[in-house]
């Protein structure tokens, strides 16, 4: 009976590290996309600027 609740134990420790392993993985997931999506807007404001400052330094 002890063995049985052993192993029902460590069934439940490993789903619960499977649970929390794939929270972690959607939320790096999501950080990721958060990053991309951030370096893309400020390369697009750094290329805005750098257009900026061109057509004023020829105008």
């Amino acid at each position: 009976i002890a063995d049985f609740k052993q192993v029902l134990s460590v069934h439940f420790i490993l789903n619960g590290i499977r649970k929390s392993l794939s929270i972690s993985f959607e939320l790096k997931l999501n950080i990721i996309e958060i990053k991309k999506s951030f370096n893309k807007a400020k390369m697009e404001e750094i290329l805005n600027l750098a257009l900026y400052v061109t057509k004023n330094k020829i105008g």
